[in-house]
């Protein structure tokens, strides 16, 4: 052997060599924990097969953090969506202190889902996810009505000369459509990224013409963000077709009320008008100001519901100046130290629409684009609905805040 191979091959040398690939092997373990610190959750196709479920051809997805030490304020700690089913913010979780973590919305546990969507005539267009939790409405997002199609599955509204065909839901009188479009849709791309103290999941779809609907082909993004103080909610649509398009974009979430106390929970509204309707609960064109009349809820801390059954429209909506900066509606229930405000951040959201059922701790506040019934000759010349032109989107935005119920502005 060389005296150049013995030196090569001397302890020192094996050493040297050994540390050297110590040094590239904990280099590459630190890159890809980095990376899967980033995204924690990407699929561009179709979900991998053998999941443990899937609601619409979709895993649920579930955002969480960990809750901070103190128990002192109340603070969001999980939400639970489901890609396969609109995006549907099925549940969100906070803690409120001397309570502890709650369910915020009223909605099915999710493994329950799939066997109440085994009736296909009853999940018509999505209907059964539309009920509970917090789905999403668009392309139109409120209650609609039309001409009744020979087979009374559907209704036609004529729309620039050109005609809309909606899926009927229910058997009411008169029939009329309400729950969207978008319910069943199952996301085509999904991802789950860590923001600060929290996850933000993003879905697209690619709902086309929604089965021949619509008269173009449009995209829709939602994003959703869990922080401790904040949930954001973002919706665009984009227009990708070669034609024009009416679009609006709500929001349905159904609130629990913790303590079941619905009498005593307090609902605050901004300045509003209240649209009038007529006995089918339609709009008439007709609105008036709700101060001092059994709808005035504008007080500092609201005011309580009561027994008041509520399926209202809230249009005309204002700030109270330096005090709010965005004509956002709240509710207080002091029995479990839970205060929620749903804070519209996009222009675009002109109505507020509460329901209350009398006899259930259940309240839904929906901020929407569009006025019920926004395509008849009834509806105001602002309904709300605006109009895409090929390559033009629409962003729908809100934000949900907690806040301690003694409180008049979020938490620090």
């Amino acid at each position: 052997m060389s005296s150049q191979e013995v030196e090569n091959s001397s302890p020192r040398s094996d050493l040297l060599r050994s540390g050297m690939l110590t040094v590239l092997a904990l280099a590459s373990f630190l890159l890809l924990l980095g990376l899967g610190c980033r995204t924690r959750h990407h699929s561009a196709g179709p979900p991998p097969p053998n999941t443990r479920l899937l609601i619409g051809g979709r895993e649920p997805i579930v955002l969480d953090r960990p809750q901070s030490d103190g128990g002192l304020v109340p603070e969001f700690v999980s939400a639970t969506l489901l890609p396969g089913r609109g995006m549907n913010l099925l549940q969100l979780t906070a803690y409120l202190p001397g309570t502890g973590i709650v369910p915020l919305l009223d909605s099915p546990a999710t493994d329950q889902i799939n066997s109440l969507l085994t009736n296909t005539a009853a999940d018509n267009n999505g209907a059964v996810t539309a009920g509970f939790g917090g789905p999403f409405l668009l392309p139109f997002d409120s209650r609609t009505t039309g001409t009744l199609s020979d087979d009374g599955q559907s209704i036609s509204i004529p729309w620039h000369g050109r005609t809309l065909s909606l899926p009927v839901d229910g058997a009411g009188t008169p029939p009329i459509a309400s729950n969207g479009l978008f319910n069943a849709q199952a996301a085509s791309s999904v991802e789950v990224d860590a923001v600060p103290d929290g996850e933000m999941a993003t879905a697209v779809y690619e709902p086309g013409d929604f089965g021949g609907r619509w008269p173009s082909t449009t995209r829709v993004t939602v994003l959703v963000s869990l922080t401790r103080k904040t949930v954001d909610l973002t919706v665009t649509a984009l227009n990708t077709g070669k034609k024009s398009e009416p679009m609006a974009i709500g929001w349905r979430p159904f609130f629990s009320i913790p303590s079941g106390h619905r009498s005593g929970t307090m609902l605050r509204l901004p300045l509003a008008d209240r649209l009038l309707t007529d006995a089918d609960h339609l709009p008439t064109g007709k609105d008036q100001p709700i101060e001092s009349t059994p709808y005035d809820f504008t007080g500092h801390d609201g005011a309580a519901l009561g027994t008041l059954a509520l399926d209202d429209s809230f249009t005309h909506l204002h700030t109270r100046g330096i005090v709010d900066t965005t004509p956002a509606a709240e509710m207080r229930d002091r029995s479990s130290q839970y205060g929620m405000r749903i804070v519209p951040l996009s222009s675009h959201i002109k109505v507020l629409h509460v329901t209350t059922p009398a006899n259930k701790p259940v309240l839904s506040i929906s901020p929407q684009m569009s006025v019920e019934n926004p395509f008849s000759k009834q509806a105001p010349e602002e309904a709300g609905v605006v109009t895409l032109e090929p390559g033009d989107s629409v962003e729908w935005k809100v934000r949900l805040e907690l806040f301690l119920p003694t409180q008049s502005s979020i938490i620090p």
